[in-house]
């Protein structure tokens, strides 16, 4: 049976959460400055992108993973020019809890 990693395991002690919200601290996003970050006229691409770098780099760091999830990041793949890509993959288990039939459309 694997475990399950806390969030600070991956965004570090000062992460904190709350009825109303989570807060990932800025040093746990590699590569995203302040000015990135700001609410009003930050770059959302670059945030998004420190937070599954940190959760791609803590997860496949943890000792023990989980084992209904992984996140797989590829190598970076020359798109033209001198532009690259890298992409992410997160895949997580899920159990169905509840099956219905599907309801079907009355021909009319």
């Amino acid at each position: 049976m694997f475990g399950v990693a806390p969030p600070t395991d991956i965004f570090g002690t000062t992460y904190t959460a709350n009825e109303t919200g989570v807060t990932i601290p800025l040093a746990s996003l590699p590569g995203v400055s302040a000015q990135e970050a700001n609410k009003d006229n930050g770059d959302f691409r670059r945030v998004l992108r420190g937070i599954l770098e940190s959760a791609y780099t803590g997860a496949n760091n943890l000792s023990d993973a989980p084992g209904f999830f992984s996140i797989a990041k590829s190598g970076l793949n020359g798109i033209g020019g001198n532009r690259v890509r890298v992409s992410y993959t997160v895949s997580f288990d899920m159990e169905v809890t509840e099956a219905e039939v599907i309801t079907e459309e009355v021909a009319g």
